[in-house]
């Protein structure tokens, strides 16, 4: 018999192990989180109508997204923008409900952009990025240009300098300018200006014994590759060339030719 109808009384409330309230109306239970539970306030004996009983429904469903809600932004230093859109994504797109158990968060003082982005910077300084890819950072999460703009971030040589035994492990053996520019873009996209992204890169040490390891590699591919469509002297030029583009001394690229019909 539909409740609407009947009136029908809750029969019994019971407290969970887990923190939740199983609300029975005879046969038909409900679990409610404390939030829920406090908001419809039941107690034994209580008239429930149709109307009663689609308001449970819905504090049932929206009890599992606001605890996962409130133990991301708790277990998480997350921007409220991120906050949100994994909130939408739980709530299947309910923009209403998404929105909803947001402002609940934020009533409760758990949505602070001041502090996300303040955290936010300690976390990125201590991993070593610029100020210009922290603040575009910031942005990107949601943070309003005036804050991100009160920020005081000053490039450190000292912070940008601690790349450099990354930088020559991963770019060591290739040729000089190859080895600046790729230097360079590391650092940029850690958020360091040009000027100081170059000046490191120009202390990156060169691996003689794996610069000429990478250039035997590159020269053997391109030989291989040319020698498909061209003659052995041709092969050879374009091969020559293309490396020399690349930033192989003429001497290190002679040497692999010497050597290339005794190995290969």
């Amino acid at each position: 018999m539909p409740f609407e109808r009947t009136g029908e009384a809750i029969t019994s409330i019971k407290a969970l192990k887990n923190g939740k309230y199983k609300v029975s109306l005879g046969q038909t239970s409900f679990l409610l989180n404390q939030e829920a539970y406090v908001e419809f306030a039941p107690y034994i004996g209580k008239k429930c109508n149709q109307e009663d009983i689609d308001r449970l429904k819905e504090l049932e469903k929206e009890g599992p997204i606001y605890s996962f809600a409130r133990h991301l932004v708790i277990r998480e230093n997350i921007s409220p923008k991120r906050v949100y859109q994994r909130i939408l994504k739980k709530a299947e797109n309910k923009k209403v409900l998404a929105y909803k158990i947001f402002n609940s968060l934020k009533e409760e003082g758990l949505l602070k952009e001041e502090d996300f982005a303040r955290n936010y910077v300690e976390e990125k300084q201590f991993q070593g990025y610029g100020p210009r890819k922290i603040k575009e950072d910031l942005l990107k999460e949601g943070i309003s240009p005036s804050l991100a703009a009160s920020f005081s971030l000053k490039e450190k040589e000292e912070e940008a300098v601690k790349y450099l035994p990354l930088l020559e492990k991963k770019f060591s053996y290739y040729p000089y300018g190859e080895r600046i520019r790729k230097g360079e873009e590391f650092l940029l996209r850690k958020g360091y200006s040009h000027s100081l992204s170059h000046k490191i890169a120009l202390k990156i040490k060169e691996n003689r014994r794996e610069l000429e390891r990478y250039c035997k590699k590159r020269y053997t591919l391109l030989r291989k590759k040319y020698e498909m469509y061209y003659n052995e002297k041709d092969a050879k030029e374009k091969t020559k060339s293309l490396l020399l583009k690349e930033g192989f001394s003429l001497s290190l690229i002679q040497k692999e030719e010497s050597q290339y019909g005794q190995n290969y």
